[in-house]
């Protein structure tokens, strides 16, 4: 009560100061706004500070081919579909779409970096199979690994 509506707040001795009815009724509706106000605030801080520890949860363990929506979930101690639904409300794309966003990002940082083979970036990125890890960067990004690895070095 003191964050919100400051330290010494008394209802009562407020309601005394004012003349009318109609006031009382302004200085309640007022009052009633700002902790509705303050209350959803709260929801959407609490959203998104979970949406924020997820994101932070995928940058340190993509590299996990046994990552998932559930294991992130897990982790956060929330049920899954709360997660997706947070997910998409606060950062616009699905859990599984951010993951295989940051795994495409970190690849496409390690490929042409040294001489790394395609399997050893497909482990390095949380792909147990450089197949399917080629099938989603294509799908990702237009080019398979190879062609872009090309056009990286010209």
């Amino acid at each position: 009560i003191d964050e919100l509506l400051g330290p010494g707040f008394a209802p009562y001795r407020e309601l005394r100061r004012m003349a009318t009815i109609g006031q009382c009724r302004e200085w309640m509706t007022e009052l009633y706004r700002c902790v509705m106000e303050s209350s959803f605030g709260q929801r959407s801080s609490k959203s998104h500070k979970l949406y924020e520890a997820a994101k932070r949860l995928i940058h340190e363990r993509f590299a996990d081919s046994e990552l998932s929506i559930d294991a992130v979930a897990g982790a956060l101690y929330i049920d899954s579909s709360y997660l997706r639904k947070v997910f998409k409300r606060e950062g616009g794309m699905s859990v599984s779409d951010y993951l295989t966003y940051v795994r495409m990002q970190k690849a496409k940082e390690l490929i042409g970096v040294g001489e790394l083979k395609l399997t050893v970036i497909a482990e390095q990125v949380g792909y147990s199979e450089a197949g399917y890890f080629s099938k989603w960067f294509k799908k990702h990004f237009g080019v398979t690994p190879s062609e872009y690895e090309n056009r990286k070095r010209r």
